[in-house]
């Protein structure tokens, strides 16, 4: 919270409506929203400053408030605090703007600089030090905030992680695994059986070509012992396609 210098807003924020900005920062604020939406990356960190400030929650000092191009109407509320000591994008405009700052963690020994009382102390301590005053002065109160993502299955190994699902022919839809039945583990391998598909424990080396699936199946498929069980543990093993380094996982037998 110390080393917050400014704070920035998507140029797409609906706060911007309600202030008293003049038709040439307006005009700015529109070309840098255009600007934005058919960019496919931000090459530059710029920002418009809008000439009025906000109040600093702790300190009471006074913040700079601008438009900045680096900031995500999707992401959070679309404003953001600048920490240019300890942010690379904020440190970048920071210098741009000549916004001076100072680093408020020392990582040497993990614990506060430059944050008035609460200065020497560790940084979890911390945080919950400044949560309580934020809490009792009523400007900010502890949340918890979760985000769905999709599942990512990385390459790293030249098998897949087994999905707890069991698909049986005499039930009408798949089935979940029993909890006390969890987690669903990769059988073991011989050293010999684990030559035998021509892959390196890292995926990296290949003998047969790269995009082939049964270059990444042959070992599981194999083992009918482990697949091949009385419902509720029969399990599908998915296994991630050999040409796709990341994404949702593809099923490979029924």
């Amino acid at each position: 919270m110390f080393g917050v210098k400014f704070v920035a807003l998507s140029p797409f924020h609906p706060v911007l409506e309600s202030l008293n900005l003049d038709n040439q920062t307006r005009q700015r604020i529109k070309e840098m929203a255009n600007e934005c939406s058919t960019q496919t990356g931000i090459q530059k960190k710029e920002g418009v400053d809008l000439g009025v400030h906000v109040l600093h929650p702790l300190t009471k000092q006074p913040l700079p408030l601008f438009v900045c191009n680096y900031v995500l109407q999707s992401y959070g509320t679309g404003a953001v605090m600048g920490v240019p000591a300890h942010d690379e994008r904020d440190r970048e405009f920071a210098e741009l703007a000549n916004i001076s700052f100072e680093a408020v963690v020392d990582h040497d020994t993990q614990t506060l600089i430059n944050s008035g009382p609460f200065s020497g102390l560790p940084i979890k301590e911390a945080q919950a030090e400044i949560m309580k005053v934020a809490e009792r002065d009523q400007v900010g109160s502890i949340t918890t905030q979760f985000r769905l993502r999709d599942w990512l299955v990385s390459r790293q190994r030249y098998w897949g992680a087994p999905i707890p699902i069991v698909y049986c022919s005499q039930c009408p839809h798949p089935v979940p695994v029993p909890d006390d039945q969890l987690p669903v583990l990769l059988p073991p391998l011989s050293s010999s059986s684990s030559s035998s598909s021509s892959c390196s424990h890292h995926g990296h080396d290949h003998e047969e070509d790269d995009d082939s699936p049964r270059n990444s199946n042959t070992l599981l498929a194999d083992l009918s012992d482990w697949i091949n069980t009385t419902c509720p543990s029969f399990v599908l093993l998915l296994l991630l396609s050999p040409s796709q380094f990341d994404g949702w996982t593809q099923g490979l037998m029924d």
